[in-house]
């Protein structure tokens, strides 16, 4: 069987002549699902109710047709191929690229005749590149190699973070070497390898390992370099060069770089830099060191050979202890917001014994938020649920997000139980209007904070922008509501604020001030530092509390939809499903929950 679409003739666009939709009579039976989260590219999949599939294929479900699409506008129905699914690159850290559109986009360069993109069981992309020898015989090596470089970053623009391709994995293939194609003039991935396997294999052992053989004793420091406002002013002008963004985007050197758009493949190119100017540095630098300031701080250590921080250091620890008091002391400047909440708690009323019950619920777009939503869904006493998504397009990527998770989005139209905001929890008024505002404060009985960043790069000062003062602006918010009961504050938190092992049982009940009893990275210090501001709230502020503290959440019994980006799914997938190889020694024992 295969896939019949109707062209979008009625436009006078040009450019979208090739953009096609499913007939009326099968829209009901072709579903165009995305091939993973926030992805923009879809797979097409025919029900096995519709009446064109053959009944052999028909008892195993929906059936993919190979074929993956583009959506030319997020819900006009029209699409654009892209490819096959066979194209698609699985890199060993689970996430996906499809390289199609990436070589379309180098390959629209007058300089390159073909190019092919490799990273498939490879931690990131790279490319071979191929020359269109008419053109690069009119200029020099050199000019070639920055006309090239151009066209891979215009490329970029457009392709997911995950997938860019930076310079070191570049390479320009002699003028004599073509790469494989088929008589359709496709890029024959297979051949590519077979053919061109040494030179990818050294392409990535250099990018990877560049830093090994580089020796502190042998460097001649740069002057401007034995300084710290020296080191910060390169390291801003680095980082800029290496993420192609303006340099004055870096000027406030306290950010975290991860919040400035730098990840994991960019962090190894950062690293290998500073490799060159100070010799060999530890692998986690960056992560560990994750601000300009921060990191030039450690590199002036390194350069004077001062005892450096290492990551066992309490540094981490004693920041936090510091961040959670900073928040009771501003809870305690406020005595009034005691009165007002304490005020309610006297008339003895329960929220369970509310004939009604209005929830808000950020990040109901994740998976568990939006598990939650469908829950609050069936129950008759939820009257309204209000949903906070971050980011301007807040309904769309609700909608994205449960269609991903095969959720029932019925359930989102035209359901006045409903309504979904952007939200902005660093904003006085958590991004919403004053009207809005008011509203919330008016209606809303329980609030579930479920939306957090899942950043093990990040540190608890980045947390702390990032999440903890959204925390303070709910509490703030929850102290201050004018309904007749005390709103009451569901804080999801996570089994790391407490996983470091220091204690043989953790009792569901609040944990002690100690330090080292979350785990030591960003991610557990901020959630373990949350369940002592919310707990400061419930004391300090009258806010009643509840605390859930999750671990890994597979998923559910009826789709099976589950992020791959989460550390057992992706060894399953892409270990175990791409690789064909799992741990046979950390996984003794999983301990499960089944709900």
């Amino acid at each position: 069987m295969g896939y019949i679409g109707i062209s979008n003739y009625e436009t006078t666009n040009k450019n979208r002549w090739q953009s096609i939709r499913t007939l009326k009579n099968r829209q009901s039976n072709v579903k165009f699902l995305p091939i993973e989260m926030n992805s923009n590219i879809y797979e097409a999949f025919v029900s096995p109710t519709d009446p064109f599939i053959a009944p052999d294929i028909a008892k195993n479900g929906p059936y993919s047709l190979g074929d993956l699409f583009l959506e030319e506008s997020p819900g006009t129905g029209y699409y654009i191929i892209q490819g096959r699914v066979d194209d698609i690159l699985v890199h060993t850290t689970g996430e996906k690229t499809n390289p199609l559109p990436i070589e379309l986009a180098i390959q629209e360069h007058p300089i390159i005749k073909r190019a092919a993109i490799i990273g498939h069981q490879r931690f990131c992309c790279s490319v071979l590149i191929e020359l269109n020898l008419e053109e690069a015989f009119q200029y020099e090596l050199r000019s070639i190699e920055e006309q090239v470089f151009t066209a891979i970053q215009t490329a970029n623009k457009d392709a997911p973070t995950h997938s860019r391709i930076i310079p070191t994995l570049i390479k320009i293939l002699p003028m004599n070497k073509h790469l494989p194609i088929t008589g359709k003039g496709n890029i024959i991935r297979k051949l590519v390898d077979q053919e061109y396997g040494s030179i990818i294999d050294q392409m990535y052992n250099q990018f990877l390992n560049e830093s090994q053989n580089k020796n502190n004793s042998q460097l001649r420091l740069k002057h401007h370099l034995s300084t710290k406002h020296g080191i910060c002013i390169y390291l801003q002008r680095i980082v800029a060069e290496i993420l192609n963004k303006p340099i004055e985007i870096f000027a406030d050197y306290s950010k975290s770089l991860y919040s400035l758009s730098l990840d994991s493949l960019t962090a190894i190119e950062l690293r290998n830099i500073l490799c060159v100017e100070f010799g060999q540095l530890d692998q986690h630098i960056i992560h560990e060191f994750s601000s300009i300031d921060a990191l030039a701080d450690q590199l002036l250590r390194i350069i004077n050979k001062e005892q450096v921080q290492t990551s066992i250091d309490t540094q981490h620890y004693k920041e936090t202890e510091e961040i959670i008091d900073k928040y009771i002391d501003l809870m305690k400047i406020d005595d009034n917001r005691r009165m007002i909440t304490s005020k309610k708690y006297s008339n003895g009323c329960d929220h369970n014994i509310q004939n009604q019950r209005i929830f808000l619920i950020t990040g109901a777009n994740g998976s568990l938020g939006s598990q939650i939503l469908l829950q609050l869904l069936q129950k008759p006493q939820v009257s309204r649920i209000y949903c906070f998504v971050r980011g301007q397009d807040a309904s769309d990527r609700l909608r994205r997000a449960m269609e991903i998770r095969a959720q029932d989005l019925t359930l989102l139209l035209n359901n006045n139980r409903i309504i979904i905001l952007s939200m902005d929890l660093n904003h006085d008024r958590l991004g919403q209007t004053q009207d809005m505002y008011n509203q919330l404060q008016n209606e809303v009985t329980d609030i579930i904070h479920s939306a957090w960043k899942m950043d093990f790069n990040m540190t608890i000062k980045d947390f702390d922008r990032d999440c903890l003062q959204g925390l303070y602006r709910l509490l703030e918010f929850a102290s201050s509501s004018t309904t007749k009961l005390p709103m009451r504050f569901h804080f999801i938190s996570s089994i790391s604020a407490a996983g470091s092992n220091l204690f043989n049982e953790i009792k569901e009940e609040p944990l002690p001030r100690r330090l080292e009893i979350a785990l030591r990275h960003g991610y557990g210090q901020s959630k373990y530092a949350a369940e002592h501001i919310c707990l400061a709230a419930m004391d300090l502020w009258s806010v009643p509390i509840d605390i859930y503290r999750f671990g890994q959440i597979s998923g559910d019994s009826e789709t099976g939809a589950w992020n791959t980006a989460e550390m057992i799914s992706l060894m399953i997938c892409a270990g175990g499903g791409e690789m064909g190889v799992l741990p046979d020694k950390c996984l003794k024992r999983i301990v499960l929950l089944l709900v």
